[in-house]
């Protein structure tokens, strides 16, 4: 049987099927893509997120480097300090002891 021989109803109908079947075909497609497109989506807000708890951490470590090394210099300060006070004490004691 050829597709001239078959009667206008069948001949409509076999093209409204086929039009079908391709709609759910870019349908299928469609969805597929958009599935892929929503999982690229989620990774990069997941990469943005990981990224800023990041950045959140080093500024962080930053500030708590920045107070030792305030520290570190009151501590220096402050032994220097006491070191000039003990050498002038101790200056002081040695020129009693020696009547200067």
């Amino acid at each position: 049987m050829k597709f001239t021989d078959l009667r206008v109803k069948t001949k409509l109908m076999l093209g409204f099927a086929a039009v079908a079947a391709i709609v759910l075909l870019v349908s299928a497609l469609s969805l597929r893509s958009l599935g892929a497109s929503n999982d690229r989506f989620s990774s990069y807000l997941a990469g943005v997120g990981a990224r800023e708890r990041l950045a959140t951490d080093i500024h962080e470590a930053a500030a708590r480097q920045v107070q030792e090394l305030n520290d570190i210099s009151a501590n220096i300060h402050t032994s220097g300090v006491q070191y000039t006070s003990t050498d002038e004490d101790q200056s002081s004691t040695l020129s009693s002891a020696m009547n200067l």
